[in-house]
């Protein structure tokens, strides 16, 4: 019979020295870590300072809307290359603690703005100013995965990190058409998928109201320089929220079109068919009125004439494009009777079956309220609350719809450039094992290239979800029709600190943005101010209308402004906690 093996009183004294030893260098590399931290909490009070500063005595021309600037250009109380100078240094100020900011073009944007100075001065002469293009001399932002030239143009994947544009997005070509003067683009998340603008690439962008926290994405570098004085607006893209979720967190107003309002075109990733109704370039903004007369601008079908030195790839979408893209024609918000509208509400926060979701926010329950009650006050109306049963699976639902529409795996646009495609588990794995160091890609990235997956596993679930998904787009469109206005939560709570954990657990927040995406209906991210606790951050709510009423959330979100209820707030000198 083999006796049981009894460690020596030797051997047992080895074990507890060498659990002595683990626990020593544990408590010293915690502690080092808790000094770290405590000394990085210090350099960002100081940092903070330091940026709301820069925001709090920045000229106070840089804060004027789109609207006022573009008539301030016109009657020549001030000229453009003047304002260009200014949000130029803005950006330089600025940019040192957002980290925003990934291309610019200053050079060309000083010498546009002096030849719009010499188109405003020779109409002047000739008495009149109505004829020039709407913009003509305003600076705004880019998102670094719309294409132009010399631009980097990499969508964060790392295959693509030397990539520069050569072509102009036609977006952004129409927006220079009317005379806006680009400045620079900003920052955003590994291939625009996730709600935290860091990639590879380009590293990690801040928001301006607390440097701990993320500035939200993908468009989360564009929303963030903004909000911080660094261009009049924003062009902003949106597939699950991409435009919405940081105008939210950064204090913005931000618009994502009905479903094929607007081309995405010369934009990474490629996006075609159903994919490009449901991801919709947009305008963000400080103040709500200048929404409108962007979204026109940027809006309708692709026509050749948008599309200088078209590739043969091109030429196909812009024929196929034709069966997807709309040509709107919408009235002006100004001419919307506020008080024959419908109003709706829906209080809880949508869910998910396939995730966990945050617990929603005291303050954006309030801010909510605040909106409520401001319309049945001003306007006299009732606000109806409502409740649908599938946006208890929100996320599923924009999942499953967007999968299906997905001509292209998430993982192989990530291998873009790399020469093979990713095994996504593999990463997963290497980045899980070694604290992210062990991938090239970002974990957030690397969890959806995995999910898209479980479609093939459970192929019952994603069909009933594609028909629930069907179901909701008509009963929404019934529900709000030719004259209703939904008011919508945002996100449960404002903007969470830095890193994928535990923000990844909570991926399925996003459903209450990526909805309406693939329901294509318009919604609007409306700012209500700052969270009222010590925190400072913040809040907003989404307006949601039916299919091509575009108008009437951005009336809603102007009449809102006009009472103080919604608005832009710069950041406060009191420090975040």
């Amino acid at each position: 019979m083999q006796m049981a093996w009894v460690p020596s009183a030797g051997e047992v004294l080895e074990v507890v020295h060498a659990a002595e030893i683990y626990l020593l260098a544990t408590c010293v590399v915690v502690s080092l870590l808790l000094l770290k931290r405590a000394r990085d909490s210090t350099r960002q009070r100081r940092t903070h300072a330091k940026l709301v500063e820069a925001i709090g005595s920045a000229d106070p021309r840089l804060a004027w809307s789109t609207l006022t600037l573009a008539q301030k250009l016109r009657e020549g109380e001030v000229t453009s290359y003047e304002m260009v100078e200014l949000y130029i240094s803005q950006l330089e100020r600025v940019d040192v603690h957002l980290h925003a900011v990934v291309g610019n073009c200053f050079k060309d944007a000083l010498r546009d703005a002096k030849d719009a100075d010499d188109l405003l001065a020779e109409a002047r002469r000739k008495g009149s100013t109505d004829s020039l293009p709407d913009f003509l001399g305003v600076p705004f932002i880019s998102k670094e995965v719309f294409e132009y030239p010399g631009f980097p143009f990499t969508g964060g994947i790392v295959g693509r990190r030397e990539v520069r544009g050569r072509a102009r997005n036609p977006v952004l070509q129409r927006l220079q058409d009317e005379g806006a003067i680009i400045l620079a683009c900003g920052n955003t998340s590994e291939a625009c998928m996730w709600s935290e603008s860091s990639n590879p690439v380009h590293g990690r962008t801040c928001m301006p109201y607390d440097l701990r926290r993320t500035c939200g994405g993908s468009s989360g570098g564009t929303a963030a320089l903004v909000s911080a004085l660094g261009g009049s607006f924003g062009v902003t893209s949106d597939v699950g929220g991409s435009t919405r979720i940081p105008a939210l967190y950064n204090g913005l107003f931000g618009h994502k079109p009905t479903g094929g309002a607007v081309p995405n075109t010369r934009c990474i990733p490629k996006v075609h068919g159903l994919v490009e109704r449901y991801c919709q370039l947009g305008p963000t903004a400080r103040y709500a009125h200048d929404l409108f007369p962007l979204l026109e601008t940027m809006a309708g079908r692709l026509k050749l004439e948008d599309l200088e030195d078209a590739t043969e790839e091109e030429l196909e979408h812009l024929e196929a494009q034709r069966k997807y893209m709309l040509d709107m024609q919408w009235p002006h918000p100004a001419t919307v009777r506020m008080r024959e509208l419908k109003y709706y509400v829906v209080w809880d926060q949508p869910g998910s079956s396939m995730g966990i979701t945050r617990a929603r926010d005291p303050e954006m329950l309030a801010a909510q309220r605040r909106v409520v009650r401001a319309l049945e006050t001003s306007l006299g109306v009732k606000v109806h609350a409502v409740e649908f049963d599938a946006l208890k699976r929100c996320f599923d639902l924009w999942s499953a719809m967007l999968l299906e529409a997905q001509t292209v795996p998430f993982a192989e646009i990530m291998s873009e450039g790399l020469g093979s495609v990713i095994w996504p588990v593999w990463e997963l794995v290497k980045s899980v094992l070694t604290f992210g160091y062990g991938s090239q890609h970002t974990l957030p990235a690397l969890g959806l290239a995995c999910t898209e997956r479980f479609r093939h596993l459970t192929p019952r679930m994603h069909r009933n979800n594609l028909e629930l998904g069907e179901e909701l787009r008509l009963e929404m469109n019934d529900l709000l029709g030719e004259d209703g206005v939904l008011i919508f939560p945002g996100l449960p709570t404002p903007a969470p600190l830095h890193g994928p954990l535990p923000n990844l657990l909570y991926f399925a927040d996003f459903g209450a943005t990526g909805i309406f995406n693939v329901l294509e209906l318009p919604a609007t991210a409306v700012p209500t101010g700052l969270s009222r606790d010590k925190k400072l951050l913040p809040t907003g709510v989404q307006l949601v209308a039916a299919n091509g009423n575009d108008h009437l959330t951005i009336a809603t979100a102007m009449h809102l402004e006009s009472l103080g209820v919604a608005g832009w707030v710069p950041p406060l000198a009191a420090t975040p906690r």
